[in-house]
């Protein structure tokens, strides 16, 4: 046992470590992790039930630690020297020139050899029984940590001279200097909001200037100090590691306080990120500022050839350049009452709730923000629609930039994206051949090479109704792993669920790293702010943020992107339009937020979509010239830049809906082919209903 570990602990440099007693958590477990590699065993034997197991006790770290106890950095045993402390001088001379031997002293010499093997053999044996017993102490406490529960992932060990303490990020308990007794002046019970926390009880006082002022310093700091972490952390590489309970917090065992707000901070984070979030399908990339140019790279389409001799190449690479694009979203909201936020906040301290630890007041109300502005952030990623507000109003916050499905629309619109203009609306009854239909189009666009390199998207909230048609078809044919979202019959590796998608049916088909979330710095909506305007507290943050899709190539018309087959195409979607009955004059949002024009059997206006809502784009396309379909700027379309009339199909008007005056505004359009968008519409001013 002690042959293997001294191997391995040589091999992996913790001997040193070891004696030090500075082995971390993470060094305990990759010990365990090799031993058992290398082995074949456990090194927690006790533990063999168990399949997960637990970290490496501080008890068992320490008896596998005495092995090595006499051991130097090398691994060979450290020799005992003793000194004659009495005649110092006879030491000095033997070790300049040792003395003369007679031969009654090599009889005495051969007899103290023969004693000494016999002292060394018995040494040994006692050594075994020694580690025998060291062993056995350790399966013994294996066997206790067995059936002990497992520590939370709050604790760390925290090395403090020989011994270990164990921290938990929650703090030891509320004593008379610091609120969870957390020796940092961010805790410190003197300060109002503190107090309130240990005595689960709202002051009966108002905040006074100087502790408004207080919160509104400590608030902000907070906010600059948790951004500022999180960007720490993912240049180091380390959101990962954080996330699986791996991060080493050694280094800040001298300062508890620091210790204890560096860990609080990463529970925040930590929080923070494990929430759902499109960057689970969709990467983020960041450092883009502004308008950042994109090179796209199309190959050639051949480059082997018969052999001949000479310069005679063939196939080639062609650059073309995209624009990726961000824009300024802000987070403000307003506290019109601190004592109305405190008495939710002692709610929060007296409910029994899943938090591992508690928040204080500031760090509570942190993450609360950071919680509404995420949910916001995630639907925005999928469904925003970038429309400027007017000064001095605010705004939807849907409209604060252009998400995954209106930046997929814009590419549509702008022929980069290969359109199956037959595919409209689904039904739960027909999504199953729907799917398939849209699947072998692609199939036999791209082939069976290039296909296999693409995945299929679509609305999370249809995956029941593909489920429920899967198992009604293929039901006899499932081997015992049950349904899946696969395309049966085709080399797809899976339907990707996208969330945040509402009622839309959009679907569409590329590869993986062409879509991507755009923003400037990580963590930069973490960099809270309170600001006092009287009685009123306002908190915000700042970001940029947006959408890329590497679409492929831009081509002049429609007809030449359907004639290219799809060659230099990434993105295949269909046509979510609900089709309009002929002669209709409105539409009806709740089938679908694009519609198509059919033949009409007389000039046809249409007047309204019924049951429009805000933060949404609705489309209104014309599917055919024989009396078009138009909309009059007049009745809900009054505030549209101009009338729309159609000349051509694809021609098309995109609208918002203003619910407070109940009208429609433009922000895009298309006549006679010409796109052009409506630089000065404006979203409309965000009421409370």
């Amino acid at each position: 046992m002690k042959d293997k570990l001294l191997r391995l602990a040589q091999k992996m440099g913790f001997i040193q470590k070891m004696n030090a007693n500075k082995m971390t958590s993470s060094d305990w477990d990759s010990l365990s992790a090799a031993f058992k590699t290398e082995h074949g065993v456990d090194l927690e034997a006790a533990l063999e039930e168990n399949k997960k197991t637990a970290s490496v006790t501080q008890e068992h770290q320490a008896a596998i630690a005495a092995l090595f106890a006499d051991l130097d950095a090398d691994g060979n045993p450290i020799k005992a020297v003793k000194e004659d402390t009495k005649d110092p001088k006879k030491k000095k001379d033997e070790s300049i020139m040792p003395p003369k031997k007679t031969s009654g002293d090599e009889e005495e010499d051969e007899d103290e050899d023969e004693a000494g093997k016999k002292k060394e053999t018995a040494s040994k044996q006692q050594s075994d029984v020694n580690l025998s017993e060291e062993v056995g102490k350790m399966r013994k406490q294996l066997h206790e940590m067995s059936i002990t529960p497992e520590a939370s992932k709050d604790v760390a060990d925290v090395g403090k001279g020989s011994k270990a303490i164990a921290l938990m990020a929650s703090g030891p308990g509320t004593n008379k200097t610091h609120l969870f007794g957390i020796p940092n002046n961010l805790f410190a019970i003197d300060k109002r909001w503190n107090q309130m926390a240990a005595q689960r009880k709202v002051k009966d006082t108002n905040y006074s200037p100087s502790d408004r002022d207080a919160l509104i310093t400590e608030f902000n700091g907070y906010g600059t100090e948790l951004a500022s972490r999180f960007n720490e952390l993912f240049i180091n590489g380390q959101l990962m590691p954080m996330l699986a309970g791996n991060l080493d917090y050694t280094g800040l065992e001298n300062d508890l306080g620091d210790y204890y707000q560096v860990r609080r901070q990463d529970a925040i984070i930590d929080y923070i990120i494990r929430l759902d979030s499109i960057s689970r399908i969709v990467p983020i990339r960041y450092n883009v500022q502004d308008e950042e140019v994109i090179v796209n790279v199309f190959e050639g389409k051949s480059y082997s050839q018969s052999y001949q001799s000479g310069r005679v190449f063939a196939g080639g690479f062609t650059f073309e350049p995209d624009k990726a694009k961000v824009v300024d979203v802000m987070f403000k909201f307003k506290f019109s009452d601190l004592k109305d936020l405190e008495r939710q906040y002692i709610g929060y301290l007296n409910t029994n709730g899943s938090d591992p630890i508690k928040w204080s007041f500031i760090e509570w109300i942190m993450v609360k923000c950071a919680t509404l502005q995420h949910n916001e952030v995630e639907a925005r990623r999928i469904a925003g629609v970038r429309v400027n507000s007017t000064v001095g109003k605010s705004a939807y916050f849907m409209y604060g930039s252009d998400g995954l499905l209106t930046t997929l629309e814009r590419l549509k619109n702008t022929n980069r994206v290969y359109v199956f203009d037959d595919l409209l609306v689904y039904s739960p009854s027909t999504l199953l051949e729907y799917v398939r239909t849209f699947v072998r189009k692609v199939w036999r666009l791209k082939g069976s090479v290039a296909f296999r390199q693409f995945k299929l998207y679509m609305n999370e909230l249809d995956v029941p109704d593909f489920y429920e048609q899967y198992r009604e078809k293929y039901g006899k044919d499932s081997n015992f792993n049950g349904e899946s979202l696969e395309i049966k019959d085709f080399p797809l590796p899976n339907i990707v669920p996208v969330p945040n998608m509402g009622d839309r049916k959009d679907m569409w088909m590329c590869p993986d790293g062409t879509m991507e979330i755009h923003e400037l710095v990580p963590g930069e909506f973490m960099n809270y702010n309170f600001q006092r305007d009287f009685e009123e507290l306002f908190v915000m943050s700042y970001k940029k943020e947006g959408t890329f899709l590497f679409a492929g190539r831009k081509y002049e018309t429609k007809a030449a992107l359907l004639a290219s087959k799809g060659k230099h195409t990434n993105i295949f979607a269909n046509n979510p339009a609900a089709a309009l009955d002929a002669d209709a004059t409105t539409a009806d949002a709740l089938t679908a937020e694009s519609f198509i024009s059919s033949e009409n059997t007389a000039a046809t206006v249409l007047t309204n979509i019924a049951n429009a809502v805000e933060g949404v784009a609705y489309k209104i396309a014309c599917g055919a010239t024989g009396n078009a379909t138009s909309v009059a700027k007049a009745g809900s379309f009054s505030l549209i830049s101009a009338a729309w009339t159609p000349t051509v199909v694809d021609d098309y008007l995109v609208v918002i809906f203003d619910p407070v005056d109940a009208k429609f505004h433009d922000i895009e359009r298309k006549v006679n082919g010409v796109r052009t968008v409506n630089s000065a519409a404006k979203a409309p001013e965000y009421v409370e209903q």
